[in-house]
């Protein structure tokens, strides 16, 4: 059977799907991963804020304690 005759058959068509769903799926877990970073950048940055919020009552405080 020539090369091209293997396009043809049943296994070639079950292979592709599994190839198919295989890729999707990691399609998938890399957009999920992407999602992952992106809520804990944000959440690093909100901690950044509120410890520089936390840093500017601390300095408020010690102006009025001189």
């Amino acid at each position: 059977m020539e090369n091209k005759d293997y396009l043809l058959t049943d296994e070639f068509v079950a292979f592709s799907q599994k190839i198919s769903k295989i890729y999707e799926d990691k399609k998938n877990k890399k957009l999920e991963l992407k999602n992952f970073y992106e809520k804990i950048q944000t959440e690093l940055k909100d901690l950044e804020d509120a410890a520089k919020a936390a840093e500017s009552e601390f300095e408020a405080f010690k102006q009025g304690k001189e």
